[in-house]
């Protein structure tokens, strides 16, 4: 006769679980989107250097103290921040899982298939179907999320590379044109 011991999980991965159900409850999506919004809104208190690079110069020659602080928060580049871009992808992973949740239902599919006739092999049609429909769509979400949030940066990434290409700080200064030497006739 064997006997199944309760093991219990290391507190690393209790902690973990517990982090990753309270990331994915609505009450979290509303704070982000909060949160979201307030570092929107910084965006239209100071200027944005992508906009208008002039005024960005401005307000550092006027601003001595805070211009070091304000750099280095992002806030003059707000939508192109580090910390915009973490509450971005936090939103984007979310509303991953939350669309996956609306638009598919494990246990109505774990019937349909019991319906007719089709089977997970190794799987019990019911209850056990539904449990791992819900698991393996809970082990493909996080990685498309977390792609889908990676081309998010890369696309806002390559909008700030340009932008700085635009506003021209990181060229040198212009040579004066060589001198042309004219060909000889033939």
């Amino acid at each position: 006769m064997t006997t199944k011991t309760n093991r219990r999980p290391h507190p690393i991965v209790a902690v973990a679980r517990a982090t990753w159900r309270q990331l994915r409850t609505m009450r979290t999506a509303l704070i982000l989107l909060l949160l979201l919004g307030a570092g929107a809104s910084l965006g239209s208190l100071f200027p944005q250097r992508p906009i208008n690079p002039a005024t960005v110069s401005q307000w550092i020659a006027r601003n001595r103290g805070w211009a070091p602080i304000a750099e280095k928060l992002g806030l003059f580049d707000v939508f192109g921040s580090w910390w915009f871009m973490a509450i971005y992808g936090l939103l984007v992973v979310f509303f991953a899982y939350f669309y996956t949740a609306i638009a598919f239902n494990p246990i109505d599919t774990a019937d349909n298939i019991r319906k007719y006739g089709g089977f997970i092999p190794g799987i019990r049609p019911g209850q056990p179907t539904a449990t791992y429909l819900s698991g393996v769509l809970n082990r493909i979400t996080l990685p498309g999320s977390l792609f889908l949030a990676a081309i998010r940066a890369a696309a806002v990434s390559k909008r700030n590379c340009c932008a700085h290409a635009r506003c021209g700080a990181h060229r040198r200064r212009a040579r004066a044109p060589e001198q042309t030497v004219p060909l000889r006739a033939r």
